[in-house]
């Protein structure tokens, strides 16, 4: 059973569901990247103001809308992250989640991260696994590694449920949901640091994930899914072609010998 309230998810919803809907009404297609990222900016500075008024109604805990800009030793909150994505290459909208994250004594305690394209709640607990309403997840083991090797940098996705190709970028939240639901087989990062919340859906959901600092260009590497998969990904032709020689893929050999 998902660890959240009803209450708590209605929230959630009911403030995703008002971003989707700026999107499609104030994305305009020939507005420059910088254009629409001070608009949606500026639109969830009160967004995020809004989540906290209404969760502070629901909780004792303090509300935050960065969680890097707080001390959370010793206390409990909640904290908003509502990441920018840049615009879907087939229709101009601009892929975006909601995600929550529970700090008790610095460590993250509990997940939720709000899909507004499916309307999909996905939630997490320490120690009480990972859930999509009331049904579990975990991250599926596969035999190929095909469409599910989604790297933010330059590849796509496709949604069935909106018929559309989305490329993701600056939304990792999205496509760990979906690597969560059995909609991906693995996630590949270049310079990405894992959020905390993120980290603990990821072990509720039975994943693996790998990061390092180390590579010949001083960049960060993460790669996420289940362990089989990873191990598979040791042996695509992809992998030796595009990264041969560097650092990290060497890291990640050594780790499952």
């Amino acid at each position: 059973m998902s660890p959240f309230s009803h209450s708590f998810a209605s929230i959630l919803r009911k403030t995703g569901k008002k971003a989707l809907s700026f999107f499609l009404n104030n994305t305009d297609v020939a507005a420059t990247r910088v254009e629409c990222i001070y608009k949606y900016r500026t639109f969830l500075t009160g967004l995020k103001e809004k989540i906290s008024e209404e969760l502070s109604t629901h909780t004792q805990y303090p509300v935050y809308c960065d969680y890097k800009k707080h001390d959370l030793t010793g206390k409990s909150c909640w904290v908003v992250d509502c990441i920018l994505g840049e615009k879907n290459f087939v229709t101009s909208l601009q892929p975006f989640s909601l995600m929550l994250t529970e700090f008790i004594d610095g460590q993250a305690n509990s997940v939720a991260i709000f899909d507004p394209y499916t309307d999909d709640l996905i939630t997490a607990a320490s120690d009480r696994g990972s859930f999509l309403g009331h049904h579990k997840l975990k991250i599926r083991p596969t035999d190929y590694c095909d469409i599910g090797f989604t790297n933010s940098a330059n590849s796509a996705m496709l949604l069935s449920q909106t018929g559309c190709a989305i490329r993701l970028f600056g939304c990792p939240e999205m496509e760990i949901a979906w690597l969560c639901q059995g909609k991906a087989d693995l996630c590949f990062y270049e310079s990405f640091e894992l959020h905390p919340g993120l980290r603990l859906l990821i072990q509720e959901s039975q994943g693996t994930f790998f990061s390092t600092r180390v590579d010949r260009n001083n960049k960060s590497f993460c790669v996420i899914g289940h362990k089989g998969t990873i191990q598979l990904l040791l042996k695509s032709p992809l992998l030796s072609k595009v990264f041969a020689g560097e650092q990290w893929v060497h890291s990640l050999q050594s780790l499952f010998e």
